[in-house]
């Protein structure tokens, strides 16, 4: 093992002694994300790499393996899910909600907190119609939006802390392989 691999040698993979596994350096975004990239990872060359695979096979490793990927699988689920919109009702209406209608909302509150809507002013629903607010409901309407994006980011955050606990409990490759990442049923 090479702490530092120069030239065409490169290597392309790192080694964790700690895990006893090697890890593609492409991916190590993805893993950093999910927090599974490990500290004591050293860059191996690519002849070690591939000389090591070869010897060192077993289900443990690949199932190991399969874990790690499933488990940034649902770390990018979660992520995706997160910056998805949300649709809420809120005084017979039903609005976009989400980080990005929070951001165009966020700005437009503050000004009506500040007592400078212009006349007339109007916020448009999820059906494209434009409904008039005054001030007062439109902090409400920005209230009722955090609540529904809180509401929707613990629904998100209990579905991918069980599919965590689901994937670490499974053994074998195929199994971790053909687990299904997503909502159950109806809950989406």
């Amino acid at each position: 093992m090479q702490q530092d691999v120069e030239g065409e040698n490169m290597g392309k993979y790192i080694y964790s002694p700690s895990r006893n596994l090697f890890y593609p350096v492409a991916l190590k975004a993805v893993y950093e994300h999910a927090g599974r990239w490990p500290e004591d990872g050293r860059v191996v060359a690519d002849d070690v790499y591939r000389e090591q695979t070869d010897v060192v096979t077993g289900e443990n490793e690949t199932a190991e393996i399969a874990r790690e990927r499933k488990l940034a699988e649902i770390s990018r689920w979660r992520d995706e899910q997160e910056n998805a919109g949300v649709i809420f009702e809120w005084h017979g209406h039903r609005w976009d909600g989400g980080k990005a209608a929070r951001s165009r909302l966020s700005p437009v509150t503050a000004v009506a907190q500040s007592g400078a809507l212009p006349e007339g002013f109007f916020w448009t629903d999820v059906d494209n119609r434009d409904v008039r607010l005054t001030a007062e409901e439109l902090v409400q309407l920005d209230g009722a939006m955090l609540q529904a994006m809180v509401r929707r980011g613990f629904k998100i955050h209990e579905r991918q802390r069980q599919m965590k606990e689901a994937v670490e409990r499974l053994t074998g490759t195929e199994e971790i392989n053909r687990f299904v990442v997503g909502w159950e049923g109806d809950d989406e």
